[in-house]
């Protein structure tokens, strides 16, 4: 059972080998430097170092097994944004990104917030999945949603008031 946790700036090194080395690139259980390269400028220190207060980190024991990155938005006082969501392989099917995301939602409700937005690429059906079982709207893949990027996938799960 994982200890969820508001997130700390010193969890950035822990959230920087996650990023490394829990994803599969390309299918045969390992990560490629380049995808790793990847899911780490999306998650630079800045996110942990500014962005704290709004995110929660998992752990079983000393061990990080999930987390999620989130911030109220300062542009739509109404909306939260989840930035980042992982969960350790061995950790996945078993409750845990849904736990993380029903933190945020109490959170988001609680600052009296009611819509909670993501995104994700094109190909991360695994990703498109996981929102639709949560309860979030999900359209796309948006081909214009980033200028000079790929199509990504919008979600959007609107809270009760």
């Amino acid at each position: 059972v994982a200890d969820l946790r508001r997130m700390h700036p010193d969890d950035h090194p822990a959230i920087a080998h996650a990023l490394s080395t829990w994803w599969d690139d390309d299918g045969d259980g390992s990560s490629t430097p380049e995808g790793a390269a990847h899911r780490r400028d999306i998650v630079p220190r800045l996110w942990c170092d500014h962005f704290w207060p709004t995110s929660t980190s998992a752990y079983a024991g000393d061990d990080l097994v999930g987390f999620l990155i989130g911030i109220h938005s300062p542009g739509r006082p109404e909306e939260a944004y989840a930035h980042f969501v992982g969960v350790r392989p061995d950790q996945r099917r078993g409750g845990l990104g849904q736990a993380l995301y029903r933190r945020f939602a109490e959170e988001v409700r609680a600052a009296g917030r009611h819509t909670i937005r993501a995104i994700t690429s094109e190909e991360n059906t695994a990703s498109v999945a996981f929102h639709r079982s949560l309860g979030f709207e999900v359209s796309g893949p948006d081909p214009d949603y980033e200028t000079l990027q790929p199509p990504r996938w919008r979600f959007t799960w609107r809270l009760e008031r």
